[in-house]
């Protein structure tokens, strides 16, 4: 069977967020903001663990989540029993999600709608936060209309909202005007090694 070998340490955990409520993964009873952590019962380590594991199932095989409830971890087992085509987070109606909040500038929309350094983004106005990019091109593109937040923060979902004003940002070496909320987001890397990941994934000021 597959083994995880584990080497990607400072690699995202495998958090996903349901991209088609009708999938399979949805119909299983798969929530966005859960975390899988074992396949047919092999422990998953982290988020490339689970896109290596997942083209070796076939139906039906078991996932089992850890879900966030009330500041404690709920663990749940649920049966993929068919899929359309082989088996990825694509095809199982999934996507991977987390974006993490690095740093929250005081006096700033964020801090006012109590953000914190730490929090895990899963949404911003229902689209699913797949990446840093996604989030800034959403608060970008807000026009200043207050968005809403979905986050995790210590086992628990929080739903927060902040009203981006204009601020000026550094983009590609030159000063521009756009809409943000004071946050400085990094990759979703809980309990991992950071300074990897900086260079791949280069922090988004918002």
């Amino acid at each position: 069977g597959f083994q995880d070998p584990g080497l990607s340490w400072h690699a995202p955990v495998a958090l996903v967020g349901v991209r088609d409520p009708q999938g399979p993964a949805a119909l299983a009873g798969v929530r966005t903001g859960d975390r899988i952590t074992a396949v047919n019962s092999v422990p998953i380590a982290n988020l490339y663990g689970l896109e290596r594991a997942l083209p070796t199932l076939t139906p039906p095989f078991e996932l089992e989540l850890s879900r966030p409830l009330d500041g404690e971890t709920e663990t749940i087992r649920t049966t993929i029993r068919e899929l359309s085509g082989a088996p990825s987070l694509e095809t199982l109606g999934l996507a991977a999600v987390g974006v993490k909040i690095a740093g929250v500038e005081p006096t700033s929309p964020a801090k006012r709608a109590g953000l914190r350094s730490g929090d895990v983004l899963l949404r911003v106005n229902g689209e699913l936060a797949t990446s840093s990019e996604v989030v800034k091109d959403l608060i970008w593109g807000s026009g200043g209309a207050a968005v809403t937040l979905v986050l995790q923060r210590d086992s628990r979902e929080i739903a927060r909202e902040a009203t981006p004003t204009e601020r000026p940002m550094m983009v590609n070496g030159e000063t521009e005007t756009h809409w943000g909320i004071g946050v400085t987001l990094g990759p979703s890397d809980e309990g991992a090694e950071y300074r990897d990941d900086v260079v791949r994934n280069p922090l988004v000021a918002l």
